[in-house]
């Protein structure tokens, strides 16, 4: 083992000793590390570990949209079918926004050249595109990565570019590479915000009900402004005070539907999942979005319980059975107004899900 003189004297004298941990990236959960690494050292294989082992999801949100339209092109990019390698889309969208900078003649293109989109670039703009990131949201995200990848160097990681102008440029074929990437994620994204402005349209919230049950009612409400006379310091002031009105706000039910519907399903099943590990055994969990965790022991029922949930989640036509709620909906309301139909299904075989080693890994 590399370092484990350093290890243990962590683990040994963490105050007064070398310090080692200091320099790890999460020193408090190296810290940790040490000490159970420390245990194994004194007890052998009779210590009894309590460190939580974490099987993360890739890209959860849009291994949640692959699965909705049995998308075997985008599953196969977020490891929902079976692979000697993990598959990584955030390294995916990279090379394709390279390539086509590569290939562009536009000026502003210069600066992106030679292999300068990489994955910690892209990868932010990728993960929260599923949950209605814009063009404009990801200008700022690209911003904020050159920002950290300039404190980790001397001088700026493009040289003597702004990074304001670059990362305008950039959004746009970061946008274009992910939307050419995941199509059918855009198709179901599109479906949701189309049934959200047609409900908007007849003053209605949008309801549906999660596979395990549970209610949920999106209702942004328009705000109301309203005129306030006060008198501060000597000085009369007129102010705006805005509060919610009783009006549906379409601009928001549109732009709130698709992070709020898959929210709701990876929730789901983080729901599901703790319920199955339960009935098998598990009884501590360390969970964080997608991010979930139990002890070492227990990683192979976990695993198993990820996948037979998820795989039973999607066995149902989800889009179908939204649309058929709003619909119902729209009867009880008496209204009648006309839903996009739901988009076209592909040849992902869910089952593969099964047999998946980095579905979650």
């Amino acid at each position: 083992l590399d370092h484990e003189r350093e290890i243990l004297d962590s683990a040994l004298s963490p105050l007064d000793g070398q310090l080692f941990w200091h320099g790890a990236e999460n020193p408090w959960q190296f810290l940790a590390s040490c000490f159970e690494w420390a245990g194994y050292k004194v007890q052998g294989d009779s210590y009894v570990s309590h460190l939580p082992v974490n099987m993360d999801g890739s890209c959860s949100g849009l291994q949640h949209y692959s699965a909705l339209l049995l998308d075997a092109s985008g599953g196969a990019e977020v490891n929902l079918v079976p692979s000697s390698k993990p598959s990584d889309i955030y390294t995916a969208v990279a090379k394709r926004a390279q390539a086509l900078v590569d290939s562009s003649v536009d000026a502003a293109s210069a600066v992106w050249k030679n292999g300068k989109v990489i994955r910690k670039i892209v990868k932010q703009p990728t993960m929260t595109m599923c949950y209605a990131a814009t063009q404009y949201g990801m200008r700022q995200q690209i911003e904020m990565a050159l920002r950290k990848l300039d404190d980790g160097q001397e001088g700026s990681y493009l040289g003597a570019e702004e990074n304001f102008q670059a990362s305008v440029y950039l959004s746009k074929v970061v946008w274009e590479s992910i939307n050419a990437t995941v199509v059918a994620a855009r198709r179901g994204m599109d479906f949701l915000k189309g049934c959200a402005t047609a409900m908007a349209a007849v003053h209605l919230p949008v309801d549906w009900q999660t596979p395990v049950g549970f209610l949920v009612s999106q209702m942004y409400s328009e705000a109301v402004g309203k005129k306030v006379e006060v008198h501060y310091n000597g000085a009369r002031l007129m102010l705006t005070v805005r509060k919610e009105g009783d009006e549906v706000d379409g601009r928001a039910q549109a732009a709130g539907i698709a992070p709020n519907f898959v929210h709701s399903l990876d929730s789901a099943h983080l729901m599901a999942t703790v319920l199955r590990g339960k009935s098998e055994g598990i009884d501590y969990w360390s969970v964080i979005h997608d991010s979930f965790g139990t002890h070492a022991c227990n990683v192979g029922i976990l695993n198993a319980c990820l996948r037979d949930t998820f795989v039973e989640q999607y066995s149902v036509d989800r889009l179908t059975e939204f649309r058929d709620g709003l619909m119902e909906q729209l009867k009880a309301r008496g209204e009648s107004v006309e839903l996009p139909e739901v988009p076209g299904t592909g040849t992902l075989d869910l089952e593969a899900v099964r047999r998946s080693e980095f579905f979650f890994a």
